[in-house]
């Protein structure tokens, strides 16, 4: 019970030291608290600008993404606007691009034609595009004409294809479609025609030859016929293969060539309306045609003026003949007159 009341006193350097830490705790607390403070400001102002340039970049990337899709638009549009049909594919032939000409003329809608494998058609004119691997050639650069069929429709397409890598930089091609149907057939009908004109052309110039033969020197009714076997096939479409036979008041003609053949044509050789023998021609095989007949009509009108040419010709022999005669006969009744004259 004797400490009870008693009181200890520290020495003052120990209160004070006491003091001095109990500060410096409150100072460095406050420091540390001052640098987080200052560190999370710092963050957040970083934030924000980082925010800043991520918002400004979105946008850029906005804009950017909008030029581009319309810049696509306007290629597609430009594309569709074309007359022929434009399609991009990959080294394997897989279409990536395709305008609305190309889904015509492939008789295809678009979403059947894009991320497809090009038709099997296109592959299969006579220059090959792809090589043996099935990959598409480097350095491609070719044209090829194909004809295709939709239902009862028959077309030519012409297909130009060029090498082009796609937007990734791999192999690839761009193909060119142009529908020259309506071109071939002006082309068809141009060859027709100058095919008739020739035709034609052979024909008059065997009517000229035959008009002709009259004013050879000196030449006799055989001289006649026998020029006539060499002419008249001239005139026919399949000259090299023709024969002719020619019969004239019982004497017959024929050409080295002929051979009886079922394919042959007759016209008669008629003088005042009276026949005195025919014309025949005919060819040594049969040709292809599209009537019952193996000669065209204009081949038969042909063989028929000819006909009427020689009748012609012999009837104007027969005048010159008789003429002749006639002048023979009054030049020895004259010239026997002068002679009982004196």
């Amino acid at each position: 019970m004797l400490f009870e009341n008693t009181t200890f006193i520290l020495p003052m350097h120990l209160v004070l030291g006491q003091d001095l830490m109990i500060i410096l705790r409150l100072v460095l607390h406050l420091l540390v608290f001052s640098l987080i403070i200052m560190l999370n400001y710092w963050r957040l102002q970083n934030k924000k600008k980082y925010v800043s340039l991520l918002e400004r970049y979105l946008g850029e990337m906005e804009k950017k993404n909008l030029a581009l899709q319309k810049s696509e638009k306007k290629c597609q549009d430009l594309l569709n606007h074309l007359s022929e049909g434009f399609l991009m594919v990959n080294e394997k032939g897989k279409v990536l691009l395709s305008n609305t000409r190309a889904s015509i003329i492939l008789g295809l809608p678009t979403a059947k034609i894009i991320h497809q494998p090009l038709p099997d058609w296109l592959l299969s004119g006579n220059k090959n595009p792809m090589t043996a691997s099935g990959n598409i050639r480097k350095g491609l650069n070719l044209t090829d004409q194909l004809q295709i069929t939709h239902g009862d429709q028959t077309r030519w397409i012409r297909v130009k294809w060029t090498y082009h890598p796609t937007e990734q930089g791999e192999p690839g091609a761009a193909l060119v479609l142009t529908d020259i149907t309506e071109l071939t057939e002006c082309e068809e009908k141009i060859q027709q025609l100058i095919i008739e004109s020739n035709e034609k052309n052979k024909q008059i110039n065997c009517l000229f030859d035959i008009s002709d033969i009259s004013g050879v020197p000196n030449i006799t009714f055989d001289g006649i016929f026998e020029r006539s076997l060499m002419i008249i096939p001239n005139g026919l479409k399949f000259a090299h293969d023709a024969w002719v036979e020619i019969l004239f008041e019982g004497k017959r003609f024929v050409s080295k060539n002929f051979r009886e053949t079922p394919w042959n044509f007759t016209a008669p050789i008629k003088i005042n309306k009276k026949k005195l023998g025919h014309i025949r021609v005919g060819y040594l095989e049969e040709k292809p045609k599209t009537t019952r007949d193996a000669f065209h009509l204009n081949e038969k009108l042909l063989v028929k003026n000819v006909a009427e040419k020689l009748a012609q010709v012999i009837e104007l022999m027969n005048m010159e003949n008789k003429l002749r005669e006639c002048n023979e006969k009054m030049l020895s009744t004259a010239s026997k007159k002068r002679s009982l004259k004196y």
